[in-house]
């Protein structure tokens, strides 16, 4: 138990860890209570290193445990090769070498010293309030401070401060959410003119690619850029993940909405941006690289869309890598040459979903831990997940592309094609 202690302080000086007080005291408390028999002791050194991994735990920065249990029906669904890759990139090689050696080390010191009185000293220090160690000093003439006022905002104009405790950022963020509620945009100018379109809108979901990843994967500048007409260099997603992401676009009638709204079927019809363009005269289709069955991905699809059969047949083909949970993942060059292809009576709407740089999968005939396919995914998705060269080169013709540099996910491509 000294040696848990002992690396919980190390790791609390090193600023790894937080350190509550109460919870560590009680359970050195407990650990110090006399005990005769040595089955009782034994048992209370079983329990006590139990009740030691748990407040370790509470005293990171990692998430609470009771989350694992709440998406364990998505992690089950992990293929077996994923686990493994998951756990070798979670547990430091380095780090368990270092608890190796601090452990010997501990084995031979505490032959000569008795270091359990260091660590009740060490957990004394640690429970004292750091405001007790800071030293503020004052000049008895203090220089004259000048304020530069923000552009565009008088000296009159008052600064609000945020309370940025807990319950003030929750306070922040329901009334931003209040306020959201009330913004909605709809096409009825567009609708008052009466005209049938004469191009197909197509949204392009990139799964997983947010802006630093293209700086990682050294895409930052690719030329594909200079491609669009338009391209939003400050556009945020408002969310980290894909899947919530594809829905914000899809409700881009309203404003933004939490993420517990987002799967709120109520809100659809009003917010829903592909039910608008369908009043407008537009087919709604829907097409991705994937099955969608995982996280109920098709399901919160069609509560935003409506029911849909896939436009582009995937069945037939061959795939091209195996997802995280050992689905298959098939080209987006092919998929999105097929829809090419497709004969529509009537403009369409569509959106076309792919998850072909998704962390955990394995491109097939190719080797490599997820670390060092990072980038070559990356790479191999601007040769497959975009339109062909020959569309965008003559984009000024017949297409108009418009990009959103997210900060977050997804990294979203909106092209019309107009027809001929």
């Amino acid at each position: 138990m000294d040696t848990l202690l002992c690396a919980e302080a190390g790791l609390y000086a090193s600023d790894t860890l937080n350190f509550s007080p109460l919870y560590n005291f009680s359970l050195l408390c407990f650990i110090a209570i006399p005990l005769r028999s040595r089955w009782l002791n034994i048992a209370r050194h079983s329990v006590a290193v139990v009740l030691a991994l748990l407040l370790l735990h509470h005293d990171s920065y990692l998430p609470p445990i009771e989350r694992l249990f709440s998406q364990w029906d998505l992690v089950s669904q992990f293929d077996t090769a994923y686990l493994f890759a998951l756990a070798k990139d979670f547990v430091s090689v380095d780090f368990l070498l270092l608890g190796f050696v601090l452990f010997v080390a501990y084995l031979y010191l505490n032959q000569i010293l008795r270091l359990s009185t260091f660590v009740v000293l060490g957990m004394i220090v640690a429970s004292i309030p750091s405001s007790f160690w800071q030293v503020s000093f004052t000049t008895a003439s203090p220089l004259e401070k000048t304020e530069v006022q923000p552009a565009g905002i008088s000296p009159e104009t008052p600064q609000v401060a945020i309370d940025t405790s807990s319950e003030g950022l929750t306070n922040y963020i329901g009334q931003f959410f209040n306020q959201q509620a009330s913004k909605t945009s709809t096409l009825t100018s567009i609708d008052a003119l009466a005209e049938q379109p004469n191009f197909d809108i197509l949204f392009l979901s990139v799964c997983s690619l947010a802006w630093d990843d293209l700086e990682y994967s050294g895409n930052i500048d690719h030329p594909i850029f200079k491609e669009f007409d338009i391209l939003f260099k400050k556009f945020n997603s408002a969310t980290s993940y894909s899947g919530p992401a594809v829905l914000r676009i899809l409700r881009a009638n309203c404003g933004q909405q939490s993420h517990a709204d987002l799967f709120n079927d109520n809100l659809t019809q009003q917010c829903s941006l592909f039910d608008q363009l369908a009043r407008l005269g537009f087919r709604k289709e829907v097409f991705m690289n994937h099955d969608g069955k995982f996280d109920g991905f098709n399901k919160h699809i069609a509560n935003n869309i409506g029911a849909f059969s896939p436009a582009v047949d995937i069945e037939t083909m061959s795939p091209s890598q195996y997802a995280f949970d050992g689905t298959k993942i098939y080209s987006d060059e092919q998929i999105l040459s097929q829809w090419e292809q497709l004969s529509h009576d009537k403009p369409t709407v569509s959106l076309y979903n792919t998850i072909s740089i998704h962390d955990g999968n394995r491109v097939v005939g190719q080797s490599g831990s997820r670390l060092v396919t990072y980038k070559r995914n990356r790479k191999f998705c601007w040769m497959s997940c975009m339109p062909s060269s020959s569309h965008l080169k003559r984009a000024s013709e017949t297409w108009l592309s418009y990009c959103f540099r997210s900060m977050a996910q997804p990294f979203a491509v909106t092209v019309c094609r107009y027809q001929e």
